[in-house]
């Protein structure tokens, strides 16, 4: 069986890698929930109602090829609060999960790009990650999602007969607004332009029109910060898989190209604004001695822009230097949430910046205008 050390000890592939459209598309993440029959759902259940729908799980998931190379498995009160403020900063589980005791479950694969919750807001949730989901072809689409999340329903379905709503063709959720395909996608994005162009409020308009979210991405008490969005889609009594992820898969896509649009304008501005910004994040990085975590993770945004617009060229590479920026902001994250000395942390924090600018070799690019 995987330990939670090796779980723990590198973050998903989907959150460190700088995936493409520059930057913009971080990865996708597939939701599918599933109930049992005959069994109250979690948020109405006793510890032992709990416990038998998991006796009649877990022995069930690791049959899932997801699974196959092996998980880590532990029943939440294993875990202590160290290990889960770092399973939430890694988006390995959710808030409710959390917050459970007796008879909730998790696994994690050996790759950490597929979990499974037991007993968390439904008896089953699967996430899995789409690890390559910037990657694209020539063509430039994104990956076939319809095909994805049709293999991940097979592999959930197959295992046990689950609860049916009262007509008889949509899988029963604790929501009844939500009982259908019981799949929700998500796509993990990083907005900068947008956000420092003031035009997300445009954005979060424009997505409700076409029947979807979108919503800060950290959810750990820092919300709004390092301009990561979480675009995901409503679930509802009527869609289809394949026609939702053709629809979302679009709608990442226009999302993606309007960021970029928007850099390239604040590339050209005669003002000079983006540079002064990237420019002060520099300086106070380089300089500060006390950071909090959303000043951390603003900073590392600007840095991580200022690197796919060419502003500043890092010797190891934009590709490597994105992956070492990620995990580095994870870990002092991680190291701030679990410290005992609250007044420490901010130094820490500063103290890690710092060195890790002053260790990294680059040069900065001057505008001509």
């Amino acid at each position: 069986m995987t330990r939670l050390s090796t779980v723990l000890k590198q973050a998903p592939e989907h959150m460190l890698e700088p995936g493409d459209f520059q930057d913009t598309l971080q990865g996708i993440l597939i939701r599918v929930v599933r109930n049992l029959p005959g069994a109250p759902f979690p948020g109405w259940s006793t510890a032992e109602s709990r416990r038998s729908v998991a006796e009649r799980l877990l022995p069930l998931l690791p049959e899932m090829p997801e699974f196959a190379q092996g998980a880590f498995q532990a029943e939440m009160p294993e875990l202590g609060f160290n290990d889960r403020q770092r399973l939430l900063l890694l988006n390995l589980i959710s808030p409710c999960l959390s917050a459970r005791q007796e008879g909730c479950h998790l696994l994690i694969s050996r790759k950490r790009d597929t979990l499974a919750m037991v007993n968390e807001e439904e008896h089953l949730v699967v996430h899995h990650f789409l690890r390559k989901a910037g990657k694209h072809g020539a063509d430039g689409r994104l990956p076939d999602l319809p095909k994805a999340v049709d293999e991940l329903c097979k592999h959930i379905d197959i295992l046990t007969t689950y609860a049916w709503d009262a007509t008889g063709n949509r899988f029963l959720t604790s929501l009844p607004a939500e009982c259908g395909s019981g799949v929700q996608l998500f796509a993990l994005l990083h907005l900068p332009a947008l956000n420092f162009a003031n035009m997300t409020g445009q954005v979060t308009k424009a997505v409700e029109q076409l029947h979807l979210n979108i919503s800060p991405y950290y959810a750990d008490g820092h919300d709004d910060t390092g301009n990561r969005f979480m675009l995901y889609t409503v679930p509802g009594p009527d869609e289809m898989p394949g026609e939702m992820a053709a629809h979302f898969s679009g709608v990442v896509r226009r999302l993606a190209e309007r960021e970029l649009g928007v850099r390239q304008r604040l590339l050209r501005e005669p003002g000079q604004r983006i540079h002064d910004r990237i420019g002060r994040t520099y300086g106070m990085l380089l300089h500060a001695r006390r950071l909090s975590v959303k000043e951390m993770r603003d900073a590392f945004s600007m840095l991580r822009l200022a690197t796919v617009l060419g502003v500043i060229e890092w010797e190891c590479g934009a590709e490597a230097f994105i992956r070492t920026l990620n995990r580095l902001g994870l870990e002092l994250a991680a190291a701030s949430a679990t410290a005992e000395d609250e007044e420490a942390a901010p130094r820490a924090l500063a103290d890690g910046c710092r060195a890790f600018l002053q260790s990294t070799p680059h040069t900065f690019n001057t505008p001509n205008h």
